[in-house]
């Protein structure tokens, strides 16, 4: 089967092709999925969220040469960020742990969020932009409206989003900018 040929024929509206395109990249995900990732609900639910970025966006995307190495860097990256943010998840965890004694609750502490505060106020001074889009990822709207409220293109907002958490978190652990 010639990827490829099912790709642009599928793009060009065929529903027999789009089916074998879905077909080969499931079959392709999921052994790379299992060598990767040991936990087989993690490594399933990564690899739908990987096809459906692909099969939503396989369309609008200008030119893709090659449609499995495209794919497949989506499925990597969809696999990196599970591993940061699990890394991440274990690291504040351990913290949590750290701070706990017996069973006293842990309540949340005034300083951080003063901090938090105090960092925000300053990524704000630098790049109102950053502060914005912090501002409205917390608040819970989605990419699509922080995206019509900016005027930005979801890259763009992505990209936008991952300095201004390297700043919050830079503040957050340093102090200042």
């Amino acid at each position: 089967m010639d990827i490829d040929k099912s790709y642009l024929a599928a793009r060009n509206g065929d529903k027999k092709a789009e089916e074998q395109l879905f077909q080969f990249l499931t079959a392709r995900f999921r052994l790379f999925v299992q060598r990767k990732i040991w936990n087989q609900g993690d490594g399933e639910e990564l690899m739908q969220e990987a096809l459906m970025t692909v099969f939503g966006k396989y369309k609008d995307v200008e030119r893709i040469d090659n449609i499995a190495a495209w794919a497949h860097k989506v499925l990597n990256n969809k696999i990196l960020n599970y591993f940061k943010t699990k890394a991440l998840h274990e690291s504040k965890l351990g913290e949590l742990e750290q701070k706990a004694v017996g069973n006293k609750p842990i309540v949340p502490d005034s300083t951080l969020e003063l901090q938090l505060l105090d960092c925000l106020k300053k990524i704000g001074s630098i790049n109102t932009r950053h502060a914005r889009i912090l501002n409205f990822h917390h608040h819970g709207y989605s990419v699509a409206e922080i995206c019509t409220k900016l005027a930005l293109t979801r890259n763009n907002l992505y990209s936008v989003l991952s300095r201004a958490r390297s700043m919050l978190e830079l503040c957050l652990e340093k102090g200042d900018l």
